[in-house]
């Protein structure tokens, strides 16, 4: 999945409230056909997993391309909802099913790598993982074998064209201590401690907000 794309979906996700129900009801209701290869363990994996949803009984080909068109056509509809780009479609199809892939090899959704653009140079992409406070290494020695196949598969895509961003992760932060209710001031005191790199007045926490909020009403075809 590209990076640039991903940021921006997940900018919308952030958001945008509707597009987070509308996420969650294909999540929850349409259903996606995964083939799997068989081999050691793959079976223990499949029963275990708590978000694998009800079983459907597939009785033919054509049931398979009818869920597959389905999905398909749930993932368009979305996308066009929302006026994204025909570039979206497998970037959005990756980060709907982004939960079940989660589940499915047993990492936490706060574990589980994500890509981002490097800042000096957007053309380059590093693929990292978000440690929160509550994070422990018991957790981590316990995921490493998870987390390193998962960077892998995200390492080997190959990024797409779309608009980069810098400091996405830094404004998001902020966007959502802002969503917590914390005051600007407060907000920069927290931000400025973790990226000290580049100090932030409060008068520019709702400068930033807003960026974000217009990005993402842009992205969705609502701006004005």
């Amino acid at each position: 999945m590209s990076s640039n794309f991903y940021q921006n979906l997940y900018i919308i996700y952030i958001t945008n409230e509707n597009f987070r129900a509308d996420i969650q009801y294909i999540r929850e209701n349409v259903p996606i056909v995964k083939l799997y290869v068989a081999g050691e363990g793959m079976e223990d994996h499949i029963n275990s997993s708590e978000s694998i949803k009800t079983t459907i009984k597939i009785k033919s080909l054509d049931d398979i391309h009818q869920f597959t068109n389905n999905y398909n056509k749930a993932v368009s509809d979305l996308r066009l909802k929302y006026h994204l780009s025909p570039a979206y479609q497998t970037s959005l199809k990756d980060f709907i099913e982004q939960r079940d892939i989660i589940s499915y090899f047993g990492l936490s959704e706060e574990l589980y790598p994500f890509n981002i653009e490097n800042p000096s140079n957007p053309k380059e992409k590093f693929t990292v993982i978000r440690l929160n406070p509550e994070t422990t290494i018991t957790e981590l020695q316990k995921n490493w074998n998870e987390i390193r196949q998962a960077v892998v598969r995200l390492s080997d895509s190959k990024p797409l064209k779309a608009s980069p961003r810098v400091n996405v992760g830094r404004d998001l932060e902020i966007y959502q201590l802002r969503q917590n209710g914390k005051k600007d001031k407060e907000i920069a005191s927290i931000i400025n401690e973790k990226y000290p790199d580049k100090i932030l007045g409060y008068q520019d926490i709702a400068k930033i907000v807003k960026r974000l909020l217009d990005y993402s009403k842009k992205l969705t075809g609502q701006a004005k």
